[in-house]
């Protein structure tokens, strides 16, 4: 199987995820929704699926057995860092009905 290159505007296309920036808006995401914080500044950006009312990491480089969860207040106080607010994206949600 032959790759063939990506063309010039989709290989340097920049992706634009909408923004978090409330509470509300987090706890409004259906379940199956996915986000990530700071998306473009983390080397190793995690994303968090929701999962009913909770958020669980998704983490490839967790320990075996390892997981982090988080109540939907609880996720976005991450966000609330006094020495950098931190950016939280949605990459992801189901199709509603």
């Amino acid at each position: 199987m032959t790759s063939r290159p990506l063309p010039a505007h989709l290989a340097n296309a920049a992706i634009e995820y909408p923004a978090i920036t409330t509470l509300a808006e987090l706890d409004a995401l259906p379940d199956g929704s996915i986000v990530m914080m700071d998306p473009e500044t983390t080397t190793n950006p995690v994303p968090w699926a929701r999962v009913g009312k909770l958020w669980v990491a998704l983490d490839p480089l967790a320990a075996l057995g390892a997981r982090d969860e988080a109540w939907s207040v609880q996720l976005f106080r991450r966000t609330l860092t006094a020495a950098r607010p931190r950016k939280l994206v949605l990459l992801w949600m189901p199709p509603r009905d």
